[in-house]
């Protein structure tokens, strides 16, 4: 909540974010779910179609039995359970603007912000719909406060607004609503896809993976790709000197290698897609990638899918991932070779990933980091696997 109350006042560092109670504006105000030290849901304090309208999960991956909870909890508050929660609200320090109060002016719309809680993740930035009186959904916003947040919200926001001119017409993106800088933060508001209900599906979506990336599809060496070298600059900003010698082992082999490049989402999970039979809806571009190695996005799928399953195990996690993209090689036209490329690449990619955000040494993210390292070093050209990939 501390965090969340710092992004919401532009990244103020202020010693109290939250003071206890609703206050005169209810849009600064939200009530912590079960409580401000075990936050994990927080409700905003608008009226009842609002707070309903913030526990909607449509593309939630969680349990039936949390899902049916959630479900009890809107009936619950369209009654007027909400009143009874006042005690466990919190207000935004009311002697600071929020970004709350800047797009309601901009939008000229009266709104409230639900933010979405989940699991610990490399980037931990505000992100919620905004919800207007009437219960509706009126945008999604994103913050980028410090460091790789703020880029990645910068990133996205001119993903999005270049990849409308190149996507094909049945693949449907977030509509940049309105964005840029406020205060010391980053911010932009997309506005909602209109899609048709359903759960997440996990199967890894091949036919849209090949059209997402059929119009910048090339072949060319590693080292020439924009979205590596990247990489490979974001690593000497936040890895160990161990994890850098072990990345440097596998750049020598990788940057020699050709492999097939084009559009990568970067993110590619069940929760960021809605497939239908002639039609796809795609959001959280924030790591999208114009020439990245194709088959990334498979092994992703894999990756997050073999997660729920198994939280914390990413050595199965990244087998079941390069299982699945062996299983979909011959549908993208990749080689063997391609399929090195990718797995080594994406193993790189996750380690920066976990290493470059602010949270780095936290217990839980630190083990993540540790696995992985490991797991790149099993790249490196004195292993079966990189000879394989050199005898190909």
């Amino acid at each position: 909540m501390h965090r969340l109350g710092q992004a919401l006042l532009g990244d103020e560092q202020i010693t109290y974010p939250w003071l206890r109670g609703v206050g005169p504006d209810r849009s600064r105000a939200f009530i912590a779910l079960p409580s401000s030290q075990r936050a994990t849901m927080l409700v905003p304090a608008g009226n009842r179609r609002q707070q309903a309208a913030a526990l909607s999960r449509p593309d939630s991956v969680s349990s039936r039995t949390r899902r049916a909870g959630y479900r009890v909890l809107q009936r619950a508050i369209q009654l007027g359970a909400g009143t009874l929660m006042a005690p466990f609200a919190y207000q935004l320090n009311p002697s600071f603007p929020s970004i709350i109060d800047h797009v309601r002016s901009g939008l000229a719309v009266d709104v409230v912000y639900a933010p979405s809680t989940g699991p610990v993740r490399p980037n931990q930035k505000p992100v919620g719909r905004l919800i207007a009186r009437r219960g509706n959904t009126v945008g999604w916003l994103k913050i980028g406060t410090v460091g790789g947040t703020a880029t990645l919200v910068r990133h996205e926001e001119a993903m999005l607004r270049y990849l409308t001119t190149i996507l094909p017409s049945d693949i449907s993106i977030p509509t940049v609503r309105l964005g840029g800088p406020w205060k010391s933060v980053n911010f932009h508001i997309t506005e909602p896809l209109e899609r048709p209900p359903g759960q997440p599906d996990f199967d890894p979506a091949i036919r849209w993976l090949a059209e997402l990336s059929d119009g910048t599809r090339k072949r060319d060496l590693v080292v020439a790709s924009q979205a590596w070298q990247d990489l490979v600059e974001r690593s000497r900003r936040c890895l160990s000197r161990e994890e850098l010698i072990t990345l440097g082992g596998v750049s020598r082999w990788i940057e020699a290698q050709s492999c097939a490049l084009g559009v990568i989402h970067g993110d590619w999970s069940p929760w960021n897609r809605q497939i239908g039979q002639r039609h796809a809806w795609v959001w959280d571009w924030e790591r999208c990638q114009l020439d990245g190695p194709i088959g990334f996005d498979v092994i992703h799928n894999a990756v997050q899918v073999s997660l729920l399953a198994e939280p914390g195990n990413w050595h199965a996690a990244l087998r079941n991932g390069a299982a699945s993209l062996d299983h979909h090689a011959s549908a993208l036209s990749l080689s063997e070779r391609d399929q090195h490329v990718a797995t080594a690449w994406y193993t790189a990619e996750l380690l920066v990933r976990y290493s470059e955000t602010t949270l780095k040494d936290q217990t839980e993210i630190a083990a993540i980091r540790r696995q992985l390292h490991r797991e790149l070093a099993t790249h490196l050209p004195d292993t079966t696997l990189v000879r394989r990939a050199h005898s190909s």
